[in-house]
C-alpha cells in the first residue's frame, strides 16, 4: 500500500508540475477551480440453531468538481488588421484542452489516493489465530443501512449483506457503500421465496435475476447465497452447484426479526458469539442496527475480528465450494 501510495503521490507531483507550463506565472490565463471534497466447510453443515422466520466509515468518499475552462477572445474593435492575442485564439484551444486533462487527473489521482488512505481500496488484515465471528445481515438493504455501514466504519468491522434482489435497485448507493468499503455482498433471492417449493428454473431465476442486478451496479459476482427462512433441499443445492454458488447458513439467531428491541438484539448476540460462529441478523429492522452501536464495540472489546463470511471461512486454510452449505468454522 506504502509503494502504492508513493507512486500515486509522484505522479501527482509530475501533473502538477505540468500545470506550471500550462500556467505559466508571469501571463494571464483563463482561471480554473478544481475542489475536492470528502464526504463517505471442513465446516458444519447443520445450524446450531435455527430460524423460523427470516424476514428481513468512516466512509471517505471524494467527489471532484471542475470548472469548465473558457477562452474569450478579444472582440476586434477597428479596421486594423488583428492583434495577436486574436490570431491565436483559435491555436489555443489545444491548450485549454491540455488544462482539462491535467485537472481531470489530478482529480482522478486525489481520488484514489484518498481510497487507499480511507482503507477503501484495502485487503483486511486477518489473524487468524485470533477469535473471528462473522456479522450476517439480511433482507436489505433498506433504509437503515448506510447508518449500520457508518458505526462498521467506525470500528473497522467487516460484515456480510444478504441482499434481496428486488430491493437492490432501489438502494444502488447503498449496495455501491457496501461493497466499496470492503463488506461482502451477497444473495438471498430476488423475492425471498422458499426455494424448495419452486422449479429448478424458478430457483435458478430468484439467483441469477439477483446475481445479475448485483453485478450491474458493482461489478461483483456473487458466489454466496442464503436461502430465504435457511430453507433447502437436493435441487436447491444442485442449482447453486449449478451457478457455481455456496449457501451460507448461521450458527447463531438473534431473533432480532421477533423481539424488534435493541438490548434484546444485544444480549441475543453476546450470548451467541463464540469464536468461528455466523451471526444472523437483519438490517431490515431499525432496532437491530441500534444493538449494532453498542454490539460491534463489545465485540471488538472481548477481542473478537469482526469478518466477512468469506474471510472467516478461508482465514484458517478452508475452502468454499459450490453447491455446499456452511454455517460455522470449526
Amino acid at each position: 500500500m506504502k509503494t502504492k501510495i508513493s507512486v500515486l503521490l509522484v505522479c501527482l507531483a509530475v501533473l502538477l508540475a505540468g500545470c506550471a507550463d500550462v500556467f505559466p506565472l508571469n501571463q494571464q490565463n483563463p482561471a480554473f477551480s478544481a475542489g475536492v471534497s470528502v464526504s463517505d466447510e471442513t465446516f458444519s453443515d447443520v445450524a446450531e440453531t435455527s430460524s423460523k422466520e427470516d424476514i428481513s466509515t468512516q466512509v471517505v468518499t471524494t467527489t471532484a468538481e471542475t470548472t469548465s475552462v473558457t477562452e474569450k477572445a478579444t472582440e476586434a474593435t477597428t479596421q486594423e488588421p488583428a492583434t495577436q492575442e486574436e490570431t491565436t485564439t483559435e491555436a489555443e484551444e489545444p491548450t485549454t484542452q491540455k488544462k482539462v486533462g491535467i485537472v481531470e487527473g489530478i482529480i482522478e489521482g486525489i481520488t484514489e489516493l484518498s481510497g487507499l488512505l480511507s482503507g477503501k481500496n484495502n485487503k483486511h488484515s486477518i489473524d487468524p489465530d485470533k477469535p473471528l465471528l462473522a456479522l450476517t445481515f439480511d433482507d436489505g438493504p433498506s433504509a437503515h443501512t448506510k447508518r449500520l455501514l457508518d458505526i462498521l466504519g467506525q470500528h473497522g468491522a467487516r460484515a456480510t449483506f444478504f441482499v434481496t434482489g428486488n430491493t437492490v435497485g432501489r438502494r444502488a448507493d447503498t449496495v455501491k457503500r457496501i461493497v466499496n468499503e470492503g463488506h461482502e455482498i451477497a444473495n438471498h433471492s430476488w423475492s425471498h421465496k422458499n426455494l424448495t417449493e419452486l422449479s429448478n428454473e424458478d430457483i435458478s431465476a430468484e439467483l441469477e435475476k439477483t446475481n445479475n442486478k448485483i453485478y450491474e451496479i458493482t461489478g461483483v459476482e456473487c458466489k454466496l447465497a442464503r436461502p430465504p427462512y435457511g430453507a433447502y433441499n437436493d435441487e436447491v443445492k444442485r442449482v447453486g452447484k449449478d451457478l457455481g454458488m455456496a449457501y451460507i447458513l448461521w450458527s447463531y439467531d438473534t431473533l432480532d426479526w421477533k423481539t424488534k428491541d435493541a438490548q434484546a438484539v444485544y444480549d441475543a448476540v453476546m450470548a451467541g458469539a463464540k469464536d468461528g460462529r455466523i451471526i444472523l441478523c437483519h438490517d431490515l429492522h431499525k432496532t437491530t442496527v441500534d444493538a449494532m452501536e453498542t454490539v460491534i464495540p463489545a465485540l471488538i472489546e472481548e477481542g473478537y475480528q469482526l469478518v466477512t463470511v468469506s474471510e472467516l471461512l478461508t482465514a484458517r486454510g478452508g475452502s468454499i465450494k459450490a453447491g455446499n452449505t456452511y454455517n460455522k468454522l470449526k
